[in-house]
């Protein structure tokens, strides 16, 4: 029962700093949408200043003046809408597909991407034609990163066989999965 608890409030844990992330993303989005609607106010302004300036004849190295500084303002705001672009991208999980053949009834991707606590359930689709081994699958929501992973198959735990391996601190081999 402790050990079920313990699981529990891992689990718990590791949602609330996931939601604490999430939260903070929501807020450095919010942030910068701020700052492109002000760089757009004022780039605006600056366009309607230049189409004046041409409309009406104002001086012509003014008007070319402006139009030069618009366009380096909007190369900057492209620039920076690009690397935020970048930089969120690296917060949206990826759609993996993990897949593991065997003779088993049970099958869950387990790993330190939610610190080993509930992992992913893979279903057996069909039967295989011998009528016992099975293909079981998954698409999986990761975000980008290398994880070590395990596949937990009727309750003990197994390596996949053509993934990559590594040991960790204590010595324990893990498949290592890497979501780019």
């Amino acid at each position: 029962m402790s050990a079920k608890l313990a699981e529990a409030n891992a689990h718990v844990s590791y949602l609330e700093r996931r939601i604490e992330e999430a939260n903070k993303d929501l807020q450095d989005a919010a942030a910068f949408l701020k700052k492109v609607s002000m760089e757009f106010g004022t780039t605006a302004r600056l366009v309607e200043s230049a189409a004046a300036a041409v409309r009406f004849g104002v001086d012509r190295e003014d008007s070319v003046a402006k139009l030069v500084k618009l366009c380096e303002r909007l190369e900057a705001l492209e620039g920076s809408v690009q690397a935020q672009r970048v930089s969120f991208a690296k917060r949206v999980p990826k759609v993996v597909p993990v897949a593991w053949v065997g003779v088993a009834s049970e099958v869950r991707l387990m790993g330190d991407f939610d610190g080993w606590t509930r992992g992913f359930e893979l279903s057996a689709a069909s039967i295989d034609s011998d009528g016992v081994i099975r293909t079981f699958e998954a698409d999986v929501p990761l975000l980008p990163g290398r994880y070590r992973v395990k596949f937990q198959v009727d309750g003990g735990w197994r390596l996949a066989s053509d993934w990559p391996t590594e040991n960790d601190e204590l010595g324990e081999t893990n498949s290592v999965l890497v979501v780019q």
